[in-house]
């Protein structure tokens, strides 16, 4: 049976790589894939790409939001990264999912 992929959109609990965006709404952001840089006494960036079932969050709600990224390692770990988003643009909807773009520095 193929998998409804706004199903996947309904928790992050058994997720190896979480993200919490403080938002103060019901905006449910889930990571899709990720890309960054990070270096010794330099700013780290990540370019982080998102899902939604809303297709409408504004960009006010989101941006300069504290963000924690963890991710959870193969000793069962987890790796941390705090920061606040930095850039959040809308990308486009697609079968009942909406696809975001952010930066979190």
């Amino acid at each position: 049976m193929p998998i409804d992929p706004a199903s996947l959109l309904s928790s992050q609990k058994h997720r190896l790589i979480k993200l919490s965006v403080q938002t103060g709404s019901d905006h449910a952001l889930l990571l899709d894939s990720f890309s960054g840089n990070e270096a010794i006494s330099q700013p780290f960036s990540f370019d982080l790409a998102l899902l939604s079932r809303d297709p409408l969050i504004e960009l006010k709600t989101v941006l300069g939001q504290p963000t924690l990224l963890e991710i959870e390692l193969a000793n069962g770990a987890h790796r941390c990264i705090h920061g606040h988003i930095t850039a959040f643009n809308h990308l486009n909807n697609d079968g009942g999912l909406s696809y975001y773009s952010a930066t979190l520095s």
